[in-house]
């Protein structure tokens, strides 16, 4: 059975996409989907643009410490 490929669902930037592990792939995934409340103050409503820039970083951050 070949192995299945796991999605950049949020379009991660290719370099640091294709140094990450399978494990980190679905970490970053899973962290991206989350939203706004559970990582930032649930009282702060960020901009669309600052959200995506703080979720992709506490992704990697969380990808990359697994």
């Amino acid at each position: 059975m070949a192995k299945k490929e796991i999605k950049n669902k949020y379009d991660c930037c290719k370099g640091i996409w294709k140094k990450f592990s399978d494990k980190q792939k679905l970490i970053y995934n899973s962290i991206r989907s989350y939203k706004q409340g559970v990582i930032a103050h649930p009282n702060t409503d960020l901009p669309k643009e600052e959200w995506a820039t703080l979720s992709h970083n506490f992704a990697c951050l969380a990808a990359w410490e697994s």
